[in-house]
This record gives C-alpha cells, sequence and structure tokens, in this order.
C-alpha cells in the first residue's frame, strides 16, 4: 500500500489497515523506527496484552523480562506484518 506524507508530516492510514486493526479517530498510536523502516502500531494495553499471554501460555513472570517479552512480540508481529513493502 502506498500513501503520501501532507505538508504538516501527516501521515493518512489507509481506511482497510485501520478497519484490520480498530483504530479509529483519537485512537493512541506509536511510531518509531527500526532497521531504517517507520512502523506505526495500535497503542495496547501492555497490561492486558500480558495478562492473556500468562493465560495462555501460564507463564511464570518471576524469571521474565516483560519489557524484553513485549518487545519480541510487538517484533514477530511487524516481521509478518502485511505492511512491508
Amino acid at each position: 500500500m502506498e500513501t503520501k506524507v501532507g505538508p504538516k508530516g501527516e501521515i493518512i492510514i489507509p481506511e482497510e489497515l485501520r478497519k484490520k486493526l480498530g483504530i479509529k479517530p483519537e485512537t493512541k498510536v506509536k511510531i518509531g523506527i527500526k532497521d531504517k523502516e517507520i512502523f506505526i502500531r495500535k497503542d495496547e494495553d501492555f497490561v492486558k496484552w500480558l495478562k492473556e499471554r500468562v493465560k495462555k501460555y501460564g507463564m511464570d513472570l518471576s524469571r521474565v523480562n516483560l519489557k524484553k517479552v513485549y518487545e519480541s512480540q510487538f517484533e514477530e508481529k511487524w516481521k509478518n506484518s502485511e505492511i512491508q513493502a
């Protein structure tokens, strides 16, 4: 997919992607750079995300680096993203 950058640096997220991710007006998103690429992702509630993973996988959190777990999960989603060129 392709979009343009507006005169003030605005980027329009195509409707198809907004619908897939549930992004509506005023939805918070995170934006960053990884390996010379810009990424945009919906700002998920980390605590909610973690509770779901603990429930699903029965993780022992006493030995888990939570930041590393969260970042690795995001990286995996990014690698499998349809957004990449």
